[in-house]
């Protein structure tokens, strides 16, 4: 089973196989054929996704400044994971290149406040 997974170039991930006996005894050699031909079905119709580690941000502003926030998210090539319009507007964004974002937004300081969250894995942007 590792090796198919080996052969995929498939890393951080568990291939679980179970097999109910019907009966039939295959053998030591059958039984590697039998669980490989499950985990490279399994790969067949997977779909892999490319991960990787971010720095999420989080900017807050008030609604009168959402054309601001869009135009740096989109000039400065950020990437928005989650919006969440309360009573003030709230993104969780990230940078491909992990720039530091805090720099992006500090000439808007008091319009845009920005505040690191945490790092996350992600589908690579």
């Amino acid at each position: 089973m590792i090796n198919v997974l080996r052969k995929n170039e498939l890393h951080n991930v568990t291939a679980v196989v179970t097999r109910y006996f019907g009966g039939i005894k295959l053998g030591a050699g059958g039984l590697v054929r039998a669980y490989s031909k499950s985990v490279m079905e399994a790969v067949g119709e997977a779909e892999i996704v490319e991960i990787e580690e971010y720095e999420v941000y989080e900017i807050t502003f008030e609604y009168s400044n959402i054309k601001t926030a869009d135009t740096e998210v989109r000039n400065n090539q950020l990437t928005t994971i989650n919006k969440d319009y309360t009573d003030k507007v709230s993104y969780e964004i990230v940078s491909k290149d992990n720039r530091d974002i805090k720099k992006i937004f500090e000439k808007y300081s008091g319009k845009i406040s920005v505040e690191y969250k945490n790092k996350q894995f992600l589908e690579k942007i």
